[in-house]
């Protein structure tokens, strides 16, 4: 494969960047000639190759290379590593070994493939390579995409019939399990002497005397108790415990003698290590931990009241951080995803507490206080409702104007029929079935455009109730512990949306998301219980069954568009 004439005249103009990605996800495909190695040599030389052909041509060569991953979808470290690089046009060609390398999902390689040309990179699938110039390069390339998603999806259902037919059997599917061992010939799980007694008197028994996992894994520490871990190289290690594998054992069925398979459940499959008794009993302790730390959580010894509101610019969670100066305590939220995966996944920093607190406090009182704040947020929302209600009108003129003429050609067509018998109907057959499955989608798009449109006369209700409810929003956060603005703010607050716009001043912007549900704040009879301090809940809550409770998100009063979801409470305000 030569290089393209497009890409001849980039490299005249400035040598290019390449790129090669490189994928393999099983160890089936490494003996089959596709491992890395090969992939890697196999591109070399290419661009080898492409060198001599053209004097100072590439610049660089770069591998991004993906080692046990499927191709199924985009969630793939060196994938996204490879996008984030395209965006910032470090890239001027991209080169790989086969179409499926690169995504065995054709929704996904629509996504790399509209990234690519954004950004101006050429595509070399070196095996699978097509004239893109005309419409049947183009078929071509999206055909061997989807034969490739075709088959890992037909070796996903056969490999799911068969993993379920042997969890209906009793045999196990998975790998080495702390406590049992396979038995070759059953394919069943036989019991750990050993093992089975310190998950009896070292896990279970345990956790019940100290009440939390992360005091069972200091006593596995003291005690020196580990598991086995097999490494690549075929070697065995001794690993310690962490609080997740800890969790995961107390919770685990196959300890009660139990294959869980997915939706396949098998009881009694083999010997249980614990009683179903012991089990309850630990569980509805890990639950009431569960439960405490949901409802109260810290870091560094302080409460955050935008715990669970606050969502980053790439679309994760942004969770409670702390930190421990010289002087003092500092505060934060930051992205989970760029805690999970790393800085390069997410280049948003993390952004000060008490700054974005104290913001977002600020806005929220001044929509309690200025009427013309909240009437604008209404005005807007109306505004984008009535553009998309006249988008859906015109849609569903031109679906029923399509309707009235296929009800037309299907009339005709029986006209034809009966005028001429059964002779014509083979050749009229067809066509008949293609216009009344024609006229069935078009009266099912009309269905749905018909559940989109909102009533204006309900929305315009709803942000009546909203304007006038919020008098009282600013002195309950005023009188309200840290504990109780939490609750209030996640009552009336669905999400705050953070950006970045300055790193140097550490300078941002965040969107402010509310329920449309939000309404009275006139306290609810029988459930006010002041605190001590005299704050209490004064009139939080708005009538049951309105708002979310804690970790219940509020039920969707307006039924409205996407568009407007977005815009309804959309407000902008520099940290």
């Amino acid at each position: 494969m030569q290089l393209r004439k497009s890409t001849i005249e980039k490299a005249l103009k400035k040598p290019l960047r390449i790129a090669g990605y490189l994928r393999v996800s099983t160890k089936e495909q490494a003996q089959e000639g596709d491992s890395i190695p090969a992939q890697r040599d196999f591109i070399q030389r290419k661009v080898e190759s492409w060198k001599t052909s053209i004097e100072n041509a590439i610049e660089s060569l770069t591998f991004f290379e993906e080692e046990g991953r499927s191709g199924k979808n985009l969630k793939r470290p060196e994938i996204l590593r490879l996008q984030q690089a395209i965006q910032r046009g470090e890239i001027d060609a991209l080169v790989i070994v086969k179409l499926d390398r690169l995504s065995r999902n054709t929704d996904d390689f629509r996504v790399i493939e509209k990234l690519l040309d954004k950004h101006q990179v050429d595509l070399y699938p070196l095996n699978d390579f097509y004239d893109m110039s005309n419409a049947q390069g183009w078929y071509m390339r999206h055909m061997t995409v989807g034969n490739a998603e075709y088959e890992r999806r037909v070796t996903s259902e056969r490999t799911k019939l068969a993993m379920d037919y042997r969890a209906k059997r009793g045999m196990w599917n998975g790998g080495y399990i702390f406590g049992y061992r396979k038995d070759h010939e059953s394919e069943k799980l036989l019991v750990h002497s050993e093992e089975a007694g310190i998950i009896r008197n070292h896990f279970y028994v345990q956790f019940e005397k100290l009440g939390s996992v992360g005091r069972v894994q200091k006593h596995l520490q003291n005690h020196g108790i580990m598991f086995e871990k097999h490494q690549k190289n075929g070697t065995l290690s001794k690993k310690s415990f962490s609080k997740a594998q800890i969790r995961r054992v107390l919770e685990n069925d196959v300890y009660l003698g139990h294959i869980v398979w997915g939706k396949v459940r098998t009881e009694n499959a083999h010997p249980p290590i614990v009683t179903i008794e012991q089990a309850k009993r630990v569980r509805r302790q890990l639950n009431q931990n569960r439960q405490r730390k949901t409802n109260t959580r810290y870091s560094r010894g302080r409460q955050y009241p935008l715990k669970n509101l606050v969502r980053c610019v790439c679309g994760h969670h942004m969770t409670p951080a702390g930190a421990i100066g010289r002087n003092e305590k500092y505060y934060y939220y930051e992205c989970t995803l760029r805690n999970h995966r790393g800085k390069a996944s997410c280049s948003q920093p993390a952004i000060p507490a008490v700054a974005l607190e104290d913001a977002v406090f600020a806005r929220v009182r001044q929509l309690g206080t200025s009427k013309e704040a909240r009437k604008q947020i209404t005005d807007t929302a109306l505004n984008c409702l009535r553009s998309d209600y006249q988008r859906l009108k015109e849609k569903a003129g031109l679906i029923n104007q399509r309707m009235s003429g296929v009800q037309s050609e299907i009339n005709n067509l029986l006209s034809v029929l009966k005028a001429t018998g059964t002779a014509a109907l083979s050749s009229i057959q067809d066509e008949l079935r293609e216009r009344e499955f024609e006229r069935d989608r078009l009266r099912s798009q009309l269905q749905e455009i018909e559940a989109d449109k909102a009533p204006a006369s309900h929305l315009e209700q709803q942000c009546q109730k909203f304007v006038e409810s919020w008098t009282n929003i600013g002195e309950l956060l005023d009188s309200a512990t840290l504990e109780e603005t939490r609750v209030i703010l996640q009552h009336f607050v669905e999400v705050i949306q953070l950006e970045c716009t300055d790193k140097e001043a550490k300078r941002g912007r965040y969107l402010i998301k509310l329920f449309p549900e939000v309404g009275s704040l006139d306290p609810v009879p029988n459930e006010y219980t002041p605190t001590p301090d005299g704050s209490g809940n004064q009139g939080v809550l708005t009538k049951k069954g309105l708002v979310r409770q804690f970790d219940k998100k509020a039920p969707c009063a307006i039924h409205c568009s996407k568009d407007l979801e977005n815009v309804r409470s959309e407000i902008f305000v520099m940290l």
